[in-house]
């Protein structure tokens, strides 16, 4: 049995890593501030829908 190391492949998967990395690290201030301003709009509708049920 023989391994070969492919150094173009390995280092383009690693450029590709990282790139993704700096992606998701760059969405994720967007994303919370998208989402607690959803979550803030949503909370009175949800908690009186929660109300009705109890009756």
């Amino acid at each position: 049995m023989c391994m070969v190391w492919e150094d173009e492949i390995f280092f383009i998967g690693i450029i590709v890593g990282v790139v993704g990395m700096i992606c998701i690290i760059c969405a994720y201030p967007p994303y919370s501030s998208i989402t607690k301003v959803r979550r803030e709009k949503l909370a009175a509708e949800i908690i009186r829908l929660s109300n009705e049920l109890m009756k």
